[in-house]
């Protein structure tokens, strides 16, 4: 279980290191960041784009990387001097260097192909999120670790950057986990404090992943000594997690429901039917909903947090879609809520393509989110509508919508 490892002496250097200049040049990183991620939010409102979609969310988290790179490429080169002992100052973190769109170019393609990798893989139930969890795990130390590698071969292509990025790695993976969960304490003491403590402890975490950065290219040296094998610290971490989500799913047993379904290994739903006279429609209802009321043509569930509800209508999906945007008309013209937006959207699945249109009621700060789903059936349309304080994407959507007569 004890073994002699670089880890504790490379973090008591960091430890000691100066920090006064890293933390200020932090906090105004995370600030100028703070800033542009909520900007590009605030179009993507604008714009009314649903940035909670897999899509849509991942372009808006896409274009804020392009935005923040040129700080990301001039902290990581304060950290590398100071790693190098070289003087800085908080002026640095502003420098323009000449082969910053070059950078910028390479990080947001690494994300770009691990945001594509992951869009395609949810698609496939188990294997897809093994996958997936397995290129989190490979890709997380590669984009920690090239701007640093980047700072150091300026010139080299995309691929030969990623090469060289990936061989400093190989044989030094489980030291690197090993000294990113060596500070899970931390973090857990972090939450007590608000999060105040993260100002030191994230600038006291780049620094020593500056010297490891140091060390693997073999730069500089660090005395082994005796403490928790790297292994070990994994396996801690992994069986601390695994204890807590085992807690979890104790007291909220649909939490494991849940995931299950999301990897694909059973469907969580129940099969009901909403009648017109001569005309049923039979569908299937995930489990935690409740029927709460029904009529002759409308069915109603709820759950703690969302009203469904299934209704037949005898007419086509103009018209019924023309009936919800009258009664978001009358919220506007009479100013019942303090922001109405509107959206139509497509909602794309294997058997056809889905008319929807959503609506999003703010009032005192708190959001109302109602999606309407029209199911064109023969001479009838099946209009699904969930209201609910949290906005769905379109993967989550699909389960509401499975008419299966």
């Amino acid at each position: 279980m004890f073994k002699e490892s670089i880890r504790k002496s490379l973090k008591k250097l960091a430890f000691e290191d100066p920090k006064g200049t890293l933390i200020k040049a932090f906090i105004i990183f995370m600030l100028i960041s703070s800033i542009i991620y909520y900007g590009v939010i605030t179009i993507g409102n604008i714009y009314k784009l649903d940035i909670n979609a897999t899509l849509y969310g991942g372009l808006l988290l896409l274009i804020f990387l392009v935005l923040i790179c040129p700080l990301i490429l001039n902290l990581t080169n304060m950290f590398l001097k100071n790693s190098q002992d070289e003087l800085i100052s908080v002026s640095d973190l502003f420098k323009f260097k000449k082969n910053i769109f070059k950078f910028t170019g390479y990080y947001t393609l690494i994300f770009l192909i691990y945001f594509l990798a992951r869009f395609i893989l949810n698609y496939i139930p188990v294997a897809g999120f093994i996958i997936s969890l397995v290129l989190e795990i490979v890709l997380f130390p590669i984009f920690l670790i090239v701007p640093f590698a980047f700072l150091d071969n300026e010139d080299d292509s995309f691929i030969e950057l990623i090469k060289k990025t990936i061989k400093l790695l190989k044989n030094h993976m489980i030291e690197f986990y090993g000294l990113l969960l060596s500070f899970i304490l931390w973090f857990t003491l972090g939450f007590f404090t608000l999060g105040l403590l993260y100002i030191w402890l994230i600038p006291y975490m780049l620094i020593s992943f500056s010297y490891f950065y140091q060390y693997i290219k073999g730069k500089k040296e660090f005395q082994k000594q005796k403490s928790l094998s790297n292994i070990s610290i994994i396996l801690i971490t992994i069986l601390s997690v695994a204890t807590l989500d085992v807690i979890t799913f104790i007291n909220n047993p649909s939490s494991f429901d849940n995931f299950k379904e999301q990897i694909g290994l059973t469907t969580i739903t129940k099969t009901d039917s909403v009648a017109y006279g001569s005309y049923k429609v039979y569908y299937k209802v995930p489990k935690n909903f409740e029927l709460s009321n029904e009529s002759s043509f409308t069915k109603t569930y709820k759950n703690e947090n969302s009203v469904l509800q299934y209704t037949i209508y005898l007419s086509t999906v103009n018209k019924v879609k023309a009936m919800d945007k009258e009664i978001v008309e009358k919220y506007q013209k009479e100013k019942t809520y303090d922001s109405v937006i509107e959206k139509e959207f497509t909602l794309k699945t294997k058997d056809k393509n889905i008319q929807g249109y959503k609506y999003v009621l703010t009032k005192d700060k708190e959001t109302l989110t109602n999606t309407i789903l029209y199911y064109k059936k023969g001479n009838y349309v099946v209009s699904i509508s969930l209201t609910s304080n949290k906005d769905l994407n379109d993967s989550q959507l699909k389960k509401y919508v499975t008419i299966t007569s």
